[in-house]
């Protein structure tokens, strides 16, 4: 795929689109399954789940949408309705979205902020960062990965985590990382940061990054950085035997994605050689899909084998309605399995649900590029 392409497919830079209308849209209402009453579910099981919708890099669409197994219902753009007053909606590209001490957060990368809402999508108020692309926690604190330069800045500075007090919403301090640094994950105390490059190698392959940084968050000081032997990491995720997996996207020319995976004390890491896009982690399972030049998998990894277990995760058909697939994510207790599709973005997407044995169960229209969920359960319902 040519470089170029890849680089604003992945950013979604390339649609500069600019909504003028700011009238309020009521939410759009779907069936996702019989209502059932909250007494009937199980204190680990999903009552319901957020959608972030990045929308296009320029159009401020960005979007948050709720499915509810309470009601049985799935509402669209929710944040508009919920916020009459909030000037522009939620803002410009939906990175990530998650819930922590029963707050939810969304990470506006466009818009350089992280909006704080309560668990019915009110806003409490927001976070200012820029170029904010993860957020995650530990001890009441937030930690936010950033570009820190400008949106597409193929000069921009070194990266860094923003380590935010949620209980005030202040930055008590910011980490300097790798350049361009995405996704991280928590262990033991220590937080591992996959860095990219993804501007500093648009022009000089060589410079995209191939590093994770390791933080010790109690110093905030990075103490290693661990070297992956892989270009342009993104995706990172940790499984129950401590091992680290990241996803490289490579280099668009020599070098193309593949999943890497460390062994248990995180020293070293294995390039499976398993091309892949996007995955995520359930149990002793990784759920990952690949897609190039139009062709199109979906598969399953035993984490204890590293080995690949199926290559069909749909078992349908249905997979050949899925146009570009953006996001996956699995409901840790009926193993059933989500995916996004962005489809052409520009319009809304799609998010279905699959069971566990790969037969669709249902389908809802979502919002413009469906990027990432995040779950509810019973407690925080209560």
């Amino acid at each position: 795929m040519n470089r170029l392409l890849s680089f604003l497919l992945t950013t979604t830079f390339f649609f500069t689109c600019c909504r003028t209308d700011e009238q309020l849209i009521t939410p759009d209402t779907y069936d996702l399954a019989p209502a059932r009453d909250i007494s009937t579910f199980a204190d680990d099981e999903p009552t319901a789940f957020y959608v972030i919708n990045q929308g296009n890099m320029g159009s401020n669409k960005a979007t948050i949408d709720h499915g509810s197994f309470i009601s049985g219902k799935y509402l669209r753009n929710i944040f508009a309705e919920r916020n009459p007053n909030v000037v522009k909606e939620l803002g410009d590209v939906g990175n990530d979205i998650k819930i922590y001490r029963n707050r939810l957060y969304a990470v506006i990368n466009a818009s350089h902020k992280v909006e704080v809402m309560d668990l019915e999508a009110h806003r409490i108020g927001q976070i200012d960062i820029p170029n904010c692309r993860y957020i995650t926690f530990h001890n009441d604190k937030a930690y936010v990965t950033s570009f820190v330069g400008e949106v597409a800045d193929f000069d921009a500075p070194l990266g860094a985590v923003y380590v935010v007090d949620i209980n005030s919403m202040e930055i008590t301090t910011t980490i300097t990382v790798g350049y361009q640094p995405e996704e991280m994950v928590i262990d033991n105390g220590m937080l591992y940061v996959a860095n990219s490059g993804g501007y500093s190698g648009y022009d000089d392959p060589q410079k995209y990054e191939q590093t994770i940084s390791v933080i010790d968050l109690a110093t905030n000081q990075v103490v290693k950085t661990l070297d992956t032997g892989k270009k342009n990491l993104t995706r990172l995720r940790i499984d129950n035997h401590g091992q680290l997996w990241v996803m490289s996207n490579g280099d668009y020319i020599s070098s193309q994605p593949t999943l890497l995976v460390s062994n248990s004390d995180k020293t070293s890491f294995t390039n499976l050689n398993i091309p892949c896009s996007n995955f995520t982690i359930s149990g002793d399972k990784v759920y990952y899909y690949h897609q190039t030049s139009g062709n199109k998998t979906y598969g399953v990894i035993d984490v204890t084998t590293r080995s690949v277990i199926s290559t069909s995760l749909i078992t349908d058909g249905t997979e050949q309605t899925i146009t570009m697939p953006y996001m996956i994510d699995v409901n840790n207790y009926s193993g059933d399995i989500y995916i996004g599709d962005a489809k052409n973005y520009v319009s809304s997407g799609t998010l279905s649900c699959y069971t566990s044995g790969g037969t669709l169960r249902w389908r809802v229209t979502t919002g413009d590029i469906p990027a990432a969920m995040a779950f509810i359960y019973k407690e925080q319902e209560l």
